[in-house]
């Protein structure tokens, strides 16, 4: 069985309130990696801006998928990841 992260991100509270908690986004990541066939070996959150990738839950992320542990990574939806396109663009050359 292969390794998945699920990755989950709230800036606000009202992200929170409108139904994108950490914990509601952690559940459903994990949902999808084990009907996918992935084995859930990390789950990493973080509370802060998509601004920057300077963020300690993205940060070991990265490290993560480049030292092999992982062969795939859940987020609820893509803006969790990042909120910039240089940023998105970054990531996917990182996690190919």
């Amino acid at each position: 069985m292969q390794n998945a992260i699920v990755y989950c991100r709230v800036s606000t509270d009202k992200q929170v309130k409108e139904g994108m908690s950490l914990d509601m986004q952690e559940k459903v990541g994990c949902e999808l990696a084990t009907k996918d066939g992935y084995k859930v070996t990390k789950v990493l959150r973080d509370g802060m801006s998509g601004k920057s990738l300077d963020r300690k839950g993205m940060k070991e992320l990265i490290e993560t998928v480049e030292k092999g542990e992982a062969n795939a990574v859940y987020l609820y939806h893509s803006d969790r990841g990042a909120r910039h396109l240089i940023d998105h663009l970054q990531l996917r050359e990182w996690f190919k």
